[in-house]
């Protein structure tokens, strides 16, 4: 019997006011280990309030493991942030012998909408970030993309939803972007990166600095604890 899928992140949903990306990277024998103590580490610490869900993603190149959170608020998150967030993070690179820690990004969601129909399962997330100088050349370049989108003749084959959020990482240092992609499979999203449509819309480059993009799936997620306990519900 096969075991249910993972749940995907809902990135738009309405009582989510701000999300955390991290971003760990490892050798590919230890990415799952990574992953595992991601979640039996959360799933071992008491919730904290206001946080909805924490997602964990891994790299189908294997050397990547990826935390979302979505929390109620800025106060709920800076609060964990100033008291528990530290043991946390050290819990879950022990087990793991060589892991290079990035800046988190705080981000709250800009833009987005769905490309086809709900009903489609995503076999293939996409997450790719980009720095910027300032708030209205992240928001520009996001509409840019959006507007290329627009003006195909049919739907981008294979891209089922795209979300655009927009922050800063814990120690500042200008503003960035999180382009948030669903894709029926892999196999799709390189389809894509071949044909180099966002190219030919003359998507521009100037002022932009890329970071890290990378093709994941689900692997867990945690979510509030039932009535009356103290721990997370895991899948």
């Amino acid at each position: 019997m096969r075991a249910p899928p993972v749940p995907l992140p809902d990135i738009a949903r309405a009582d989510a006011g701000v999300a955390v990306l991290h971003r760990w990277v490892t050798a590919p024998k230890d990415q799952l280990d990574l992953a595992d103590s991601s979640l039996e580490t959360w799933a071992n610490a008491p919730w904290p309030a206001g946080l909805i869900a924490v997602h964990v993603l891994v790299s189908t190149n294997g050397d990547t493991v990826l935390t979302y959170e979505q929390w109620a608020g800025a106060g709920e998150l800076a609060a964990f942030q100033d008291n528990d967030r530290d043991t946390i993070t050290k819990e879950i690179t022990t087990s793991v012998p060589a892991v290079e820690e990035f800046d988190p990004l705080v981000c709250t969601l800009h833009d987005g909408s769905p490309a086809h129909p709900v009903s489609a399962r995503a076999g293939c997330l996409v997450l790719s970030t980009y720095g910027f100088e300032s708030l209205g050349a992240a928001r520009a370049w996001s509409r840019v993309l959006a507007s290329a989108e627009e003006r195909r003749a049919g739907p981008t084959p294979g891209l089922l939803a795209r979300h655009f959020l927009i922050g800063t990482g814990a120690g500042g240092g200008g503003v960035r972007l999180l382009d948030y992609a669903e894709w029926t499979g892999a196999h799709a999203h390189a389809a894509f990166l071949e044909s180099g449509y966002e190219r030919r819309c003359g998507t521009p480059t100037a002022g932009i600095i890329p970071g890290p993009a990378r093709r994941c799936r689900a692997y867990g997620v945690l979510t509030p604890p039932l009535p009356g306990r103290t721990r997370a519900r895991t899948w």
